[in-house]
């Protein structure tokens, strides 16, 4: 951002020191060039301007879209914790969807790069199918074998420091 800035600078700057050269001398299309070059400006300005105004725009769209998420996982996790009374009920709501998630934008991701990457002759779509099924289904193996390891650490610990009257 700062070369911008500086490249501005100095455009706007030769245009200062020109207009200050001799005016007795009579060309029409000296003056031309100046109008252009400050026209010229102009317009590189507002199309910066605009490519940084939708940059900003987007990113603020796709973190607002990833608050939602997070927010509606959390939400369905507390719901299902409520319901069926139990902490472990919304930590495993919780732990399934968010690994299922994730596994399903990384499998969707990895499986189309490496469909690019070494030209397989499968089409796009068929591609991101593939990876989010099978994203989709390491996810959920990610997520039960956390479950079980949690389940087995906590009865460990449980029995380890268990405090007797």
């Amino acid at each position: 951002m700062k070369k911008i800035i500086l490249a501005l600078n100095f455009l706007i700057f030769s245009i200062i020191l020109f207009a200050q050269t001799d005016t007795t001398k009579t060309g029409a299309d000296d003056e031309m060039n100046i109008f252009l070059f400050v026209f010229a400006l102009v317009v590189i300005s507002i199309i910066l301007g605009a490519a940084a105004i939708g940059a900003f725009a987007a990113t603020m769209f796709l973190l607002l879209a990833a608050l939602f998420i997070s927010l509606g996982i959390l939400s369905v996790s507390t719901m299902v914790g409520l319901y069926k009374q139990s902490i472990q009920a919304a930590f495993r709501t919780f732990l399934f969807i968010a690994c299922s998630l994730v596994g399903m934008a990384i499998g969707g991701l990895g499986f189309f790069l490496l469909a690019r990457l070494f030209k397989l002759d499968v089409s796009d779509n068929t591609s991101l199918v593939a990876g989010i099924t099978s994203g989709l289904a390491g996810g959920l193996l990610m997520a039960w074998i956390v479950s079980q390891v949690i389940k087995l650490m906590a009865g460990y610990f449980t029995r380890k420091f268990r405090i007797e009257k």
